[in-house]
């Protein structure tokens, strides 16, 4: 799902930075940047590491003075059943699929507020929810 985002705002003409942690991903991700030369970045990240999504944010503000767009995609879910999925599973789960997000954004956040056309959902829950129109955005991340 997260390459078909990237290559669908590649082929719209965004600037994109994805993060990817399987090395099949990077090699699919490696011919697009034969497609889309420096239109696209690809920073590693593991998700469950809380300092390279300070690194993906400095390499993100190397490049652009704000983000458009944070499509928080990466996930796992187990195959296990009710009657035997294990804690710990749950407990990785929980971290990747909702914590690691969370502070994803907020790692990004100064670059994200400084996008074109920020604005926030009223109707959101206390997180801040930031979006531009297609015409507007610059630049987006996407973690496949």
């Amino acid at each position: 799902m997260g390459l078909a985002l990237a290559t669908q705002l590649l082929a719209e003409g965004q600037r994109v930075f994805v993060t990817c942690r399987a090395t099949a991903d990077q090699q699919a991700l490696q011919a697009l940047i034969g497609r889309y030369g420096a239109a696209l970045s690809i920073l590693p990240l593991d998700v469950q590491e809380a300092a390279g999504m300070a690194e993906v944010a400095s390499a993100v503000r190397a490049h652009t003075n704000g983000l458009d767009w944070l499509i928080n995609n990466a996930g796992v879910m187990s195959n296990d059943s009710l009657a035997t999925v294990q804690e710990a599973d749950l407990h990785q789960a929980f971290a990747i699929n909702a914590i690691a997000p969370l502070l994803l954004t907020q790692a990004l956040l100064p670059l994200l507020q400084e996008g074109t056309n920020p604005s926030s959902s009223t109707s959101a829950p206390p997180l801040v929810r930031l979006g531009a129109s297609k015409q507007e955005c610059r630049s987006a991340i996407v973690t496949p």
